[in-house]
């Protein structure tokens, strides 16, 4: 085992629970992923039918085949038919043969939007997915990309069932090691980072799932500066787009060389900045080129007592009892600027997945002008993540003029192409981008659901 000649790094972890099985805390859900035969009764379905204009609605003769059980009238001109399953086929080729029918659909079962499946979602998450504006921005999250996330941590338990699907790199920079977690830190990470969400198992995770990337870089007996280096080298040489490391200690100048070095490659790190309830400085979360996060209580929106504060942090994110996956299999809780580092790398994939030509220095920009107030803020460089805000940023960021598309048209047919200068590069830690975000805005109230 390296050691660290100034000093041992320490994961950035307060404690973990073990919660029961999953299945003795499973709560009832809305299934997004029904299929049609679960909600369809009796072996019947409907269909719709509309006719074209001014044209006279069919009448159903009861000397037809396949006649439908139930016709009702529906909306603009319509009919909507319920049918036997084995008929609709038959039903449907029928009317679209008739001159007066415009349009003719069986129905499509979609699903509720702003939740998840998961298990534990509704009663465990919930609260701090709220604190953070995760369930607003699934309403218009579209992903187009899946990032690759490195976690850098203790390993992972590859075969977990809200892992396994997600997982497309175990690897170790620590001497002897396999990858695996003796400690159970890493795998609770992973599973906040990027767990399987929507699979009616466990939990979820903001991004709703990304390439996970895990890299031990420590165990049970302690982390190397040389070790941890070596993992952001490997993470950046191999594709990851985020980096989420929730470990912290003191400086060391291998390590500063790597952060660097994945900042110059547009690779965003995202960690914890501690739990001594300090403002003294934390590494590698105290950086420059590092987004540090403190911890959030989601229960009364404040610093959690334990979390390390001061101008250095930039941002904070729930942090307290943190469900998510452990390395028995099962689930538990955590607490600690450990658990908050990765509800923000979360939020930044979801980013990523949505923009993939954003840099990491452009994700953490959106991120920092769109932190909300919250109890504490002062105490921080910016305020608390919002993912809603910080989606709809990426495309108010892209705008070349304007607060609309009518406003930018206007400005470009006045300035005309030629004038219009290249995008400025979004920069981090710009107060007069983020002043009327700390200052102006709503302070959400973030007490448990």
């Amino acid at each position: 085992m390296k050691w660290v000649v100034a000093g041992a790094l320490s994961l950035s972890l307060i404690q973990i629970g073990i919660s029961p099985a999953h299945a003795e805390l499973s709560s009832q859900q809305f299934n997004e992923k029904q299929k049609p035969q679960d909600i369809q009764k009796n072996n019947q379905t409907r269909v719709v039918v509309q006719y074209k204009d001014g044209k006279k609605p069919l009448t159903f003769s009861k000397s037809q085949t396949s006649l439908p059980s139930n016709v009702e009238s529906g909306f603009n001109n319509s009919h909507v038919l319920t049918v036997n399953t084995e008929d609709v086929d038959s039903v449907i080729a029928s009317l679209k043969s008739n001159s007066t029918v415009e349009l003719v659909e069986e129905e499509i079962i979609l699903h509720y939007t702003g939740t998840v499946n998961d298990s534990h979602y509704k009663d465990y998450q919930r609260s701090d997915f709220y604190n953070m504006a995760v369930d607003e921005a699934w309403e218009t999250y579209a992903p187009s990309y899946k990032p690759t996330v490195a976690v850098l941590d203790s390993g992972v338990l590859a075969s977990h069932e809200d892992l396994k699907g997600n997982l497309i790199k175990v690897t170790s920079t620590v001497e002897g090691q396999n990858g695996s977690d003796k400690v159970g830190h890493g795998t609770h990470v992973a599973g906040t980072v990027g767990a399987i969400t929507n699979n009616s198992k466990g939990v979820a995770s903001a991004s709703k799932g990304v390439k996970l990337m895990s890299v031990q870089v420590g165990n049970e007996y302690g982390i190397s500066s040389i070790d941890l280096a070596e993992g952001i080298y490997y993470a950046v040489d191999n594709g990851a787009d985020i980096i989420n490391i929730s470990i912290g200690g003191p400086s060391s100048s291998y390590t500063e060389k790597a952060v660097r070095y994945a900042q110059e490659k547009g690779v965003l790190i995202v960690s914890s900045a501690g739990n001594d309830n300090t403002s003294y400085l934390s590494y590698p979360a105290a950086y420059p080129e590092v987004m540090s996060v403190a911890a959030l209580d989601s229960y009364d929106d404040t610093i959690a007592p334990f979390s390390n504060y001061g101008s250095w942090v930039d941002v904070a994110a729930p942090g307290v009892d943190i469900l998510s996956s452990t390395n028995d299999g099962s689930y538990g809780y955590a607490s600690g600027t450990s658990m908050a580092s990765p509800n923000v790398t979360s939020v930044a994939a979801m980013l990523k997945a949505s923009g993939r030509y954003l840099s990491g220095n452009q994700i953490r920009y959106l991120l920092e002008v769109t932190s909300r107030q919250f109890n504490g803020d002062e105490y921080i460089g910016h305020g608390a993540i919002d993912a809603k805000d910080a989606l709809a940023q990426i495309d108010l960021e892209n705008r070349v003029f304007g607060a609309s598309a009518i406003h930018t048209s206007v400005e470009i047919s006045q300035l005309g192409f030629e004038g219009i200068q290249p995008s400025t590069v979004l920069e981090p830690n710009d107060p007069s981008k983020n002043y009327f975000h700390k200052n102006g805005r709503r302070n959400l109230c973030c007490n448990r659901l």
